[in-house]
């Protein structure tokens, strides 16, 4: 997380397949850089549920974000910001 803050500008595309304690703080530095219609797309949503937990709710609880999982290899999570 603490490259993030050097890295400008905003994105259409994220993907989370980092130290899965860590996306909470990834998604909070980075949800408002995200494009309207970007996407997130987290990996190990199966096999790391655990640690991936306050990052699920959080993500699940947000407005701006509509989220499918999709179970391909280790789990998947879309997650399109709508606004």
């Amino acid at each position: 997380p603490e490259i993030l803050p050097k890295i400008h500008g905003n994105f259409d595309f994220m993907f989370f397949d980092a130290t899965k304690s860590e996306h909470i703080l990834y998604f909070e530095q980075l949800e408002k850089r995200l494009n309207p219609g970007g996407l997130i797309i987290t990996d190990n949503l199966d096999s790391h549920r655990g640690k991936l937990t306050e990052f699920i709710e959080t993500i699940n609880k947000n407005s701006q974000f509509q989220n499918s999982e999709v179970p391909i290899g280790t789990g998947l999570m879309l997650s399109l910001k709508l606004t």
